[in-house]
């Protein structure tokens, strides 16, 4: 808008305008919990399965879910450990 003329200088100066986020707050799951989820595993359909896996897979390796869903077999190693280059996107 500045550059077309439109304003004479952009409303958007640090001092002027500031973005105000909300606070967060981590919530964690015990090993009760994992174990109940574990456990109701069976009851689930096949789809809701497949979630739960992964859920539980991101819980024991704290892969992030974009992570975990790009692990290939050439990322696990003969040894059960999984190499893999982790990614982080930024917000901003």
């Amino acid at each position: 808008m500045v550059r077309d003329g439109l304003l004479k200088e952009s409303p958007y100066v640090p001092d002027k305008f500031v973005v105000k986020r909300p606070e967060q707050k981590t919530a964690y799951l015990d090993e009760e919990e994992i174990e109940r989820i574990i456990k109701f595993r069976p009851k689930l359909s096949d789809k809701m399965k497949v979630n739960a896996d992964r859920f539980l897979f991101s819980c024991y390796t704290g892969f992030r879910y974009s992570d975990m869903v790009s692990v290939r077999w050439s990322d696990v190693k003969s040894n059960g450990t999984i190499t893999k280059r982790m990614v982080k996107t930024r917000l901003f």
